[in-house]
């Protein structure tokens, strides 16, 4: 049995190699289990180095996943903040021109009640200063337009 290169032999074959043995091991067969032990913990070594790698590569995978993430949450963050303002000025503008119909209202129905009245009641003013009737003066010759002569 060759010991030189373990990682070209299967595990198998060194497996058979140290098979047989007796309550007295050999040189030779205690160098194949030395073999196989040796091929045992280098096949374990390289599934720890892909192991390893594929870790890596996964908290790459991840790390650039979360900071994405973490830029969208930004960008949503910079939106709500912006959204919010947005609402805060159109309610106050809202509120004012609330503020303003309803002022425009009541001086409305003050006007339309003040003239209800007067069209009912009468106007006080008129009441206590009637007007006073032109008085009518008969025609005299030389006021006449019809005596031209």
């Amino acid at each position: 049995m060759e010991y030189n290169n373990l990682r070209d032999q299967r595990i198998e074959d060194l497996l058979n190699g140290v098979q047989g043995l007796a309550a007295m091991a050999a040189k030779d067969e205690v160098q194949s289990i030395m073999a196989l032990v040796a091929r045992c913990t280098l096949e374990i070594g390289d599934a720890l180095t892909k192991l390893s790698g594929d870790i890596q590569q996964a908290e790459g995978i991840l790390g650039r996943r979360l900071s994405e993430l973490s830029d969208q949450l930004q960008q949503t963050r910079s939106e709500m903040a912006t959204a919010a303002e947005a609402a805060e000025n159109h309610t106050a503008a809202l509120v004012k021109w609330t503020r303003v119909l309803a002022f425009l209202t009541g001086v409305y129905a003050v006007l339309t009640g003040g003239m209800l009245i007067v069209a009912l009641v009468g106007s006080p003013w008129s009441a206590a200063h009637p007007p006073s009737s032109p008085e009518l003066k008969p025609p005299t010759p030389e006021t006449s337009t019809r005596n031209i002569k």
